[in-house]
């Protein structure tokens, strides 16, 4: 994933929105894992984060069982993880506000 984002320049960092509302935020944490800024602060599709995510999944194919060593699991692995990247993506985005949340309610309780 590294010599990638090295070639192509990205900065596959999370970053918080500045949006307000929660459909803006969660657009912004879901637009933000599939696009990555470059050094010159373009958006370009987050090559580096497919090509790991996939490159990983065939490379484990080296160590799983003849059945499950093939394109189709490796493609299955490659997108499970891809989609649990972008739920934490999504996390991430909102766990400020549940922290608070949950801060207020334990406050209350006390």
């Amino acid at each position: 994933r590294f010599g990638v984002a090295a070639l192509d320049h990205e900065d596959p960092r999370f970053s918080y929105s500045n949006e307000a509302g929660f459909w803006r935020r969660f657009r912004y944490a879901s637009i933000h894992y599939v696009a990555a800024r470059t050094d010159s602060g373009k958006r370009i599709p987050a090559f580096s984060r497919f090509a790991g995510t996939y490159g990983a999944a065939f490379l484990a194919n080296e160590w799983y069982p003849e059945s499950r060593a093939n394109t189709g699991h490796a493609l299955m692995r490659g997108s499970t993880a891809l989609a649990a990247g972008w739920g934490w993506n999504v996390f991430r985005e909102f766990w400020p506000d549940i922290k608070r949340t949950l801060r207020h309610s334990k406050d209350r309780q006390d």
